[in-house]
C-alpha cells in the first residue's frame, strides 16, 4: 500500500508492476475524480500525460459506489498520483510483476 499517494509527488516505479488504484463513497454529496500520470519522457523533471482515471459521484444516493483504476508501470518509470473533488475514501498499491 502506497502512503500518501495521492498528493501528486512524483514516484518511481521499483520493479515493473501494477500500479492500482481504489475510491469508494463515504459520504452523501462526495464526488471525487483520482488521476494517474506517468512520465512520457523518462526524465525526473519531464513531461507527464493522464493515462486513468476514476470517478465517484454520491449525490443524496450514489451514482457510481466505487471505482478503480490500473496502470501497468516498468522499473524506473516515473509517474504521479492525483485527485480532485472530495469525500470518497482511496487507497493506492503497488503489485510486482514476478518474472518466472
Amino acid at each position: 500500500k502506497l502512503t500518501g499517494a495521492f498528493d501528486h509527488t512524483k514516484r518511481q516505479a521499483p520493479s515493473n508492476g501494477v500500479l492500482l488504484l481504489w475510491i469508494r463513497t463515504a459520504d452523501a454529496y462526495a464526488t471525487r475524480t483520482i488521476f494517474v500520470d506517468i512520465n512520457t519522457d523518462g526524465a525526473w523533471g519531464g513531461t507527464y500525460e493522464t493515462v486513468a482515471a476514476a470517478s465517484i459521484d454520491y449525490g443524496k444516493t450514489p451514482d457510481v459506489w466505487m471505482a478503480s483504476a490500473t496502470v501497468p508501470l516498468y522499473a524506473g518509470q516515473w509517474y504521479k498520483i492525483w485527485q480532485a473533488g472530495e469525500g470518497g475514501r482511496t487507497d493506492a498499491y503497488f503489485f510486482p510483476v514476478l518474472a518466472g
